[in-house]
């Protein structure tokens, strides 16, 4: 009895304690933030793409003790990307909302997958460049995405 006593009370006292006591390494952490508005404008009638500013979440996933940013994906949401061909229309405009994933290449660059959105591949899982992650307090992402003839600039800043 007293064993089983004193194991509930180990469960217990381990349940309870404070995650950054549990666990101090930041692999897989999930962070919410804010994206910065951002809008490519068009030069007569061609291409121009936009993020709309709001809530954003993001997470570095690292294998177990590798934390390598090379290699390892990131998954980001934003609220609201837009990609327009400069037509009006089913064809022309494409809204890409919602989870997207980022292979790196290297440690600047790689494909960004909206994986829930259809269209041609230029689209749904173009590149992307100039990735750079920081922190100074916060957690900051800046990176392009380099839709066709639009290169669409994000810069979200995470709280941890």
């Amino acid at each position: 009895m007293r064993l089983s006593f004193a194991l509930a009370l180990l469960a217990m006292v381990g349940l309870t304690l404070p995650a950054e006591a549990q666990n101090t390494s930041f692999s897989n952490l999930l962070v919410a933030g804010t994206v910065a508005p951002a809008t490519v404008p068009t030069t007569g009638g061609s291409p121009w793409c936009e993020v709309g500013g709001g809530n954003t979440t993001f997470k570095r996933t690292f294998s177990a003790g590798n934390f390598n940013t090379t290699t390892s994906p990131a998954e980001i949401s934003l609220a609201e990307v837009i990609y327009s061909q400069g037509s009006i229309g089913p064809t022309g405009s494409y809204t890409l909302n919602g989870l997207a994933y980022l292979a790196f290449s290297t440690a600047a660059t790689g494909t960004i997958t909206f994986p829930l959105m259809s269209g041609p591949a230029s689209i749904t899982a173009p590149q992307f460049s100039n990735y750079l992650q920081s922190y100074n307090g916060n957690l900051i992402v800046t990176f392009y995405i380099l839709f066709p003839s639009c290169k669409l600039p994000i810069r979200a800043v995470y709280q941890h």
